[in-house]
């Protein structure tokens, strides 16, 4: 019996991804079955998670693995505690 090899294409990965993100070195236009690619949050941004930065892998059935948290706006707050003495 005779295996026939096929590659496998997960295509541009940006269409999966959440508002915000990005894919850290920018978006190949087509990635081939076991690449792995880093998704950072777009500036003054960060993942609902907490995390830094997101791992997506193209899987061998051609879709992308696991699903990036959304990424917010950073809000700072800043309290004014009026020390009495």
């Amino acid at each position: 019996m005779n295996c026939v090899c096929v590659d496998v294409n997960c295509g541009n990965p940006t269409s999966t991804l959440p508002e915000n993100s990005e894919v850290r070195g920018g978006a190949p236009v087509s990635v081939s079955s076991g690449t792995i690619l880093k998704v950072d949050c777009k500036e003054t941004r960060r993942f609902d998670d907490f995390s830094s930065v997101q791992t997506i892998t193209c899987q061998p059935d051609g879709t992308w693995t696991a699903i990036v948290p959304k990424c917010s706006m950073l809000i700072f707050v800043f309290s004014l505690i009026k020390l009495v003495i």
